[in-house]
């Protein structure tokens, strides 16, 4: 079976590899990684990409989206829960509106390894 891969925004790279970003939410649910797991972060699912790092599952539990804190926020590599919320809106506005009272997936993660500084978009 194919490993489960973690796709993030290139602009998560840098904050995930300075273990700044420990925390990823996601509209959605069930659960898609296991705790104690080990994924392939990518920026880009075309064939032939590589993962940025592999991280290793901590934590997970769902939420209302509106129910994060201010050091989830920081965990999440933003500097306050309105800027969060913010880019959370603007990275899922295919979605629809984001509602804050909808329920998301949480994970809390630790770096394993980084790829190649020149294979990290």
């Amino acid at each position: 079976m194919a490993e489960a891969v973690i796709l993030f925004k290139p602009c998560h790279v840098a904050p995930i590899l300075a273990r700044v970003k420990t925390q990823t939410r996601r509209l959605h649910i069930p659960f898609r990684w296991r705790v104690g797991a080990v994924h392939g972060c990518f920026t880009d699912m075309r064939r032939g990409a590589r993962p940025f790092a592999r991280v290793r599952i901590l934590r997970r539990w769902s939420e209302p989206l509106g129910a994060i804190s201010e050091a989830d926020a920081r965990a999440e590599g933003y500097g306050s829960r309105e800027d969060y919320l913010r880019a959370f809106e603007e990275m899922n506005r295919k979605a629809g509106a984001v509602d804050l009272g909808r329920e998301v997936s949480c994970y809390e993660f630790e770096l394993v390894s980084q790829g190649r500084r020149d294979e990290c978009v």
